[in-house]
């Protein structure tokens, strides 16, 4: 997906991502402005080798890999490379790596992604998340007496951060 888009969609309802990437691998996003009030680019499992680069984002939650370990089985993300995008307006988050704290039967993997010339508006509430119990406050009763501390996740990751500025307004 390139070109000079912008598309906009502000909280119209649930799952109201701009761009949704999943079991797909050698996927290229650029130059676009995305609005949607929920995930500007969402990346779920079995994702692997996605370039974004000149992306405008917000508001919204911003660029999230993850939702690691929902589904119970192996789940691998690889090969994520985001560079020069901004994140601006009232943007909860930044870049985001996501895993669920569900007992798992297999292990799950984020790795090799690099973050590189990233901008932050001043109003982004959390420019970098490695979330590696997210949990939701209705399950997390349940979730916690099945998965007290030992909830198998395992990350093995390769991260780079180069050149992450915030703007002030």
């Amino acid at each position: 997906m390139s070109g000079h888009e912008h598309h906009s969609c502000q909280n119209v309802g649930p799952n109201t991502d701009g761009i949704k990437i999943g079991s797909s691998q050698h996927i290229g996003i650029s130059h676009l402005i995305i609005s949607t009030g929920v995930d500007c680019i969402s990346m779920l499992p079995e994702t692997r080798e996605v370039n974004i680069s000149d992306v405008f984002c917000g508001p919204g939650h911003g660029i999230n890999a993850g939702s690691l370990g929902k589904s119970g089985d192996e789940d691998v993300l690889s090969g994520i490379v985001v560079k020069n995008c901004t994140f601006w307006g009232s943007t909860s988050d930044g870049v985001r790596i996501k895993t669920w704290a569900y007992p798992m039967l297999k292990d799950t993997e984020a790795s090799n992604f690099v973050y590189e010339d990233i901008l932050m508006d001043i109003n982004v509430g959390n420019p970098i998340i490695i979330d590696q119990r997210t949990i939701y406050i209705a399950m997390s009763q349940l979730l916690e007496s099945l998965c007290p501390l030992e909830c198998k996740s395992t990350m093995s990751r390769t991260e780079t951060y180069g050149e992450v500025h915030n703007r002030k307004s």
